[in-house]
């Protein structure tokens, strides 16, 4: 039999990381290729530590500051360099998150078994292409402690929270958890605040909650523990919070942001859902991620028969373009979850909804925008179309490009979109999208493209393969709700 070549190392994910002076440092540099893997740093700056075997950057930052160092990766099939730089001092999350959340598969059926599970597949599957995050969305609380701040604690589905996140880290991941402003959560569960003094009266909310959403919108308390919820996220070692409740107003997105900041922790924050663009100027600067819609479900369009106002991919597609001049480094346009693989939003799963070519076009729509990239399907039972979008390394290096610009558009038309994505080694990503029922042949030419009169390399980064060089235009055959993403070299 053939004997395989060992695969040369490739480093992927996120090259530039934000963190506050004096905060725990906690980087795994992800990269692929035959092991085993022997990672090297140098200069690393002074007060860090590197771990050879697993790549993991720790320790601290203490004085504000830009830092960039060469990081080394080689292996049986040979070595590679690339720059990391770490950025000290007020923002975090500098390229888009990427992870995993539990909502869209196990919703208020989530339990600290199903967390560990995708977990531990995202550090033997997911880890190596740049995916870091594990997320813990709404219900798991439990009662507000009877003493000191009245921290809320854990239910019975997560016997262990603190335990649980070493776990996580320990797997060479974040972690994160879910809250809301309100006294009550979406799910039914508690919220950060209370009418009572000590959040000690609460009625748990029956569960099928989606036609019984007169009882659950019931608002803010008078009395708020967003700053003693904050500490106990920062005690059990979170890494990100998602905040959630509908209208998103400045004032609670800026408390909370002050209470994790306060939290001894470097604490991502996101908000949903569906921010108003004339909230935005009171939240940039504050939270690092926002929601640009309502909940998205895995249909092309949108979903008619809930009473809530579900979003299909081809709704949020145009309603997200808008968003594009307010994100920047570390403040990042979220337009929801990625509906791949299994879903369900409760105990009964299914394959999703969307066909593979609209797939296809939602995973590289996300990329190209340089969007979150949160995945809501059980990472252990992976399917081979979402296994080989989440470790597509092309797509992801232009999601996690440091320039961080939303690819936006230089033609449309009712079917037919050509988004422009500048990245900062001076190539330029096209993405052509066909949202008809057809195929259709669409043409990507210089002078609108903004390119100079010249000879281009031209590689086609869902296909992985390089399609040549080009002179003043090429035209590629886009199937229906489909599309091409082209990246384009001058020679």
């Amino acid at each position: 039999m053939p004997v395989s070549s060992p695969r040369c190392p490739r480093l992927n994910g996120a090259r530039i990381f934000g963190f506050r002076p004096g905060s725990p440092v906690h980087i795994i540099l992800a990269a692929s290729g035959t092991g085993p893997l022997t990672f090297a740093a140098e200069p690393l700056p002074a007060g860090l530590f590197l771990d050879a075997k697993t790549g993991q950057i720790s320790g601290r930052l203490l004085s504000p500051g830009r830092y960039a160092f060469n990081t080394h990766v080689s292996g049986p099939g040979g070595a590679t360099t690339a720059t990391t730089t770490l950025v000290c001092g007020t923002r975090l999350a500098l390229t888009p998150p990427m992870g995993w959340s539990s909502w869209n598969c196990w919703a208020d059926h989530v339990s600290a078994d199903h967390v560990l599970c995708s977990a531990r597949a995202m550090s033997s599957i997911l880890r190596p292409h740049g995916w870091t995050y594990v997320n813990i969305d709404d219900a798991w609380q439990g009662e507000r402690a009877r003493n000191g701040d009245h921290a809320l604690q854990a239910n019975e589905k997560f016997p262990d929270m603190p335990g649980l996140v070493a776990e996580i880290h320990s797997l060479g991941l974040r972690a994160g958890i879910y809250s809301s402003p309100w006294t009550t959560t979406y799910a039914g569960y508690r919220g950060d605040s209370s009418d009572d003094p000590e959040g000690s009266r609460f009625e748990r909310l029956p569960s099928g909650w989606w036609p019984r959403r007169g009882q659950l919108f019931n608002g803010k308390g008078l009395h708020s523990f967003t700053a003693a919820d904050a500490r106990q996220y920062g005690r059990w070692g979170f890494d990100y919070l998602k905040y959630d409740w509908f209208p998103i107003d400045g004032p609670s997105a800026r408390a909370c942001a002050a209470a994790l900041r306060d939290s001894g922790r470097d604490i991502v924050l996101s908000l949903s859902n569906t921010l108003d663009r004339a909230t935005l100027p009171e939240v940039v600067g504050h939270a690092q991620l926002w929601r640009t819609t309502n909940d998205l479900r895995d249909d092309w369009n949108r979903c008619t028969t809930s009473p809530y106002s579900f979003q299909g991919v081809r709704d949020i597609i145009r309603w997200h373009d808008a968003f594009q001049p307010f994100q920047s480094p570390g403040a990042w346009n979220d337009p929801d979850m990625l509906v791949l693989g299994h879903v369900g939003w409760g105990s009964t799963l299914h394959p999703t909804n969307l066909t593979v070519e609209e797939q296809i076009t939602h995973f590289t729509l996300w990329c190209l925008w340089s969007a979150p990239l949160l995945i809501g399907c059980p990472l252990e039972r992976l399917d081979p179309l979402t296994l080989d979008l989440l470790t597509n390394d092309e797509l992801i290096d232009i999601n996690q490009d440091p320039c961080g610009l939303q690819a936006y558009p230089i033609h449309q038309t009712e079917d037919i979109t050509i988004y422009r994505k500048p990245l900062l080694d001076g190539t330029t990503v096209y993405g052509l999208l066909n949202l008809s029922e057809t195929s259709r042949e669409i043409t990507l030419d210089w002078k609108s493209a903004e390119l100079p009169d010249a000879a281009h390399h031209v590689r086609d980064l869902v296909a992985r393969q390089y399609l040549g060089e080009y002179t003043r235009a090429i035209t590629r055959l886009v199937p229906g709700h489909g599309i091409a993403a082209l990246k384009l070299t001058l020679v």
